[in-house]
């Protein structure tokens, strides 16, 4: 939220940007083996460091899980934006 306060009048803007990567790593995530093991570990009580959020996405710690494949197109479309 930005406000911009003058003698006349108060501004004031915000901006929203989404993005579906996370969505597109969830995808990833499902056909990576070795994250699919993990989300069954998950749900069977032993994850240990390892989470599923709210929209389902597998985190360990703090930190989303990406599949090699997931990353390599979340790279290609870093690349082609800059």
């Amino acid at each position: 939220m930005v406000c911009e306060l003058t003698p006349e009048s108060v501004k004031l803007g915000m901006l929203k940007l989404t993005s579906n990567i996370l969505e597109e790593i969830k995808v990833g995530q499902k056909e990576d083996l070795e994250l699919v093991d993990r989300v069954v570990l998950v749900k069977q009580g032993k994850g240990v460091d390892f989470r599923l959020d709210e929209h389902g996405v597998l985190m360990f710690r703090d930190r989303v899980c990406v599949s090699d494949m997931s990353e390599r197109v979340f790279w290609t479309k870093v690349i082609r934006v800059v």
